[in-house]
Formats: C-alpha cells, structure tokens, sequence
C-alpha cells in the first residue's frame, strides 16, 4: 500500500505548481474513543480498536517520508490538533445514527459490530446519545 500511496503522492506533486503546498489532514495513530450517554450521564466509554484503519494511517506516514526523502516535498509544518489533552468530538442523536455514519467507512467491521452490540445491550430502549472523540495530524508539504 505504501507504494501506491507514494504513486499517488508523486502525482500531486507533477500536478502541482512550483512552491505549491498540499496540507494532509487525517486522524493520530491512535484509537478514536466512543461514548454512550444516557439521560446526561456516561454509562459506556471505550476506545474503538482498529487495527487496519491503523495500518492506512501508518502507510500514509511512510509514504510522507519517501516522497520528503526524495526531495520531491519539504515538511512546511506539523501538528498534532487539538493540542494535548483535547479532542475533536461528534455527536451522534443515537446508535443508529452513529452506526449509519461510520460504518461505509469502517475498514475493522468485526470490532464495529462489537462495540455496537455491547452499547446497544446497554442504551436498550432508552433514549441516548453517542459522542466520538479523536486528534487530527496535519502535515503541510511545499512542492521543492
């Protein structure tokens, strides 16, 4: 995969004009965690384990680093947002609507199916919500 990656990287960078900049935004390397609310109240909280979806994060920086030792991008800038101890948050108005949302994206089906069976066992009936919560890694190149 990390050949097909830098394949696509070379592309942008032919496509792209001198001194032009790519900004790559995708999640940290580390799992999103899930939460279900329950009349205020948190009764299931869990990160959500994704070993594949990991393996594309993992891919993406590699194929960062060949295309920045190639010399065909120079790292303008890096960060890891929100900063330390914070994270981005969704809302979701229930499970189904959480389920419907992620699930075409989801490249770990069998621990999905898992954490969405134990929190549905939990909210039964009751009227919840659900809250995701996950870091960004954004990484500006400059064509050189």
């Amino acid at each position: 995969m990390v050949h097909v990656l830098t394949k696509v990287l070379r592309r942008i960078h032919q496509s792209l004009r001198v001194k032009g900049s790519l900004l790559i935004i995708q999640p940290t390397p580390e799992n999103s965690t899930i939460q279900l609310e329950v009349e205020g109240n948190t009764k299931f909280s869990e990160e959500l384990k994704e070993p594949n979806f990991l393996r594309y994060l993992e891919a993406t920086s590699a194929s960062i680093g060949n295309i920045v030792s190639e010399g065909l991008f120079v790292i303008e800038d890096e960060a890891i947002t929100p900063d330390e101890g914070s994270y981005h948050s969704r809302e979701y108005d229930s499970l189904d609507e959480w389920v419907e949302d992620h699930k075409p994206f989801c490249e770990d089906l069998e621990a999905f199916n898992e954490m969405s069976v134990k929190i549905r066992s939990i909210a039964g009936k009751q009227e919840h919500r659900i809250l995701e919560y996950w870091r960004e890694d954004k990484v500006l190149l400059r064509r050189s």
